[in-house]
């Protein structure tokens, strides 16, 4: 199995915020598409992973492979119905049979119902 079917298990779309301004004159914040059909998987951030960020004041639920270049904290991933908030990334380069890809720590965030 190639590394490419591995990370394309959702399809996901990553935004980023933006304020607009309303029509009282202030400001509010909208979530706009960066990168949409993004190929990634989402699994549950290990016990040593959220542990790690919980030493930072961050929470972190789980873990998003991609191989989308330019996704930073603060944004947002949208896959399967589901919400997570990017806490923190790590770029990792290509090596040997290993193509590059991004490690994402992300919040899940449950919708209010």
């Amino acid at each position: 199995m190639s590394f490419s079917s591995l990370i394309g298990q959702s399809v996901c779309k990553v935004q980023r915020q933006a304020s607009t301004r309303d029509a009282a004159g202030g400001f509010a914040n909208t979530w706009t598409d960066l990168y949409s059909g993004v190929r990634c998987r989402i699994e549950d951030a290990s016990a040593a992973t959220v542990e790690k960020f919980a030493r930072l004041q961050m929470e972190v639920t789980h873990e998003i492979i991609t191989q989308q270049a330019g996704v930073t904290n603060g944004m947002r991933i949208i896959a399967n119905g589901r919400t997570f908030v990017v806490q923190s990334t790590t770029t990792n380069p290509a090596t040997g049979r290993i193509p590059f890809h991004v490690a994402v720590y992300a919040e899940e965030v449950k919708s209010r119902a």
